[in-house]
């Protein structure tokens, strides 16, 4: 990830719209041609050949920010669109986006304090799906050293520890529709805190025109809702 350049008159954050699952291909290239880009990324666990590992994933899909020069003596716009990965450079009408500072230094923050989202919490009641105790509701309690789930079931009367593949797990049912719901298709949620400096940040977007589509961005992994056509 490039540093982040001091703030000054002559330079801006703007928004880049990339091609699909191709966030990661366009900073790489766009970095190459000397641009500074920031990628905002969330830490999660998926499951990866049948264990649980901690990967990074684009807070908002399709997006990243890049810094660009607003002076006419500056470094030429032209090459961004031509940029492997990239789909285009994000306009309110006709203008190029730009993002306000203390948005992005707010991303930057809440990217360093967030810490890393669990497919499943202790106590979690999850349902097993395959195995000699499939369709058996447990009891969800941690990752052994192993990288397999250790949960509680109860078997006459008595709560029994069994070690088993998280790809053999998924949370129950009775638990849909709660604070577990989202854990299902493995993307935790924690409402933004700021909010008020998120909406701030879009209003003074939104004073510059109309926005050209696509302008729908959020990040349902953190709660975050960005759409200035609204």
């Amino acid at each position: 990830m490039a540093l982040m350049l001091p703030a000054s008159d002559t330079t801006a954050w703007y928004l880049i719209h990339t091609k699909p699952r191709q966030e990661h291909i366009a900073l790489t290239n766009l970095e190459r041609q000397g641009y500074t880009c920031y990628l905002p990324l969330l830490r999660v666990e998926k499951i990866r050949r049948r264990k649980a590992e901690v990967v990074s994933e684009p807070m908002f899909a399709r997006y990243l920010f890049v810094r660009l020069s607003t002076s006419d003596n500056g470094p030429s716009w032209a090459p961004i669109r031509a940029t492997l990965g990239v789909s285009q450079l994000v306009r309110f009408g006709t203008r190029p986006a730009k993002v306000e500072d203390p948005l992005v230094d707010l991303l930057r923050n809440r990217e360093l304090a967030q810490p890393t989202k669990p497919l499943f919490s202790q106590g979690d009641t999850v349902v097993i799906t395959e195995g000699p105790f499939a369709g058996l509701e447990a009891a969800y309690q941690m990752a052994d050293a192993e990288q397999r789930a250790m949960v509680l079931l109860h078997l006459l009367s008595q709560p029994v520890p069994v070690k088993i593949d998280f790809t053999e797990i998924k949370v129950s049912r009775a638990q849909i529709g709660g604070r577990t719901a989202s854990k299902v298709a493995c993307r935790p949620t924690s409402r933004v805190s700021n909010s008020t400096l998120w909406h701030r940040a879009v209003a003074a977007i939104k004073a510059s025109g109309n926005f050209a589509r696509p302008c729908h961005c959020e990040s349902p992994k953190m709660g975050l809702h960005f759409d200035p056509c609204e």
